[in-house]
């Protein structure tokens, strides 16, 4: 049977502690109370909520993720280049400077 009583209350509780009850542009008041959203885990193109009923991801994590979650090559590939350098940002203007 679909139930969705745990995220109803995490909404509540979310509710007293950000604006409009979700942090970013999950706000829950925008859903109907049988749109779940908060999610315990993700596996290929499938999420469970925190009442463990399972979707499909059709919006591929906003499309940020079209090879699905937990793919081990990605996750594997992901790890190494974290190693390497995770965040490195360079000059950003076309113009280069020389320091004397």
């Amino acid at each position: 049977m679909y139930s969705i009583d745990n995220d109803l209350k995490l909404r509540e509780r979310a509710q007293r502690a950000f604006p409009s009850g979700v942090y970013g542009h999950q706000a829950s008041a925008s859903l109907s109370p049988m749109h779940p959203q908060f999610f315990t885990r993700a596996e290929g193109p499938y999420l469970w909520d925190t009442d463990g009923n399972q979707y499909i991801d059709f919006m591929c994590g906003y499309g940020t993720n079209l090879l699905g979650y937990c793919h081990p090559k990605v996750d594997a590939a992901a790890l190494k280049q974290q190693t390497i350098a995770d965040a490195a940002t360079g000059p950003s203007s076309g113009r280069h400077r020389r320091w004397s």
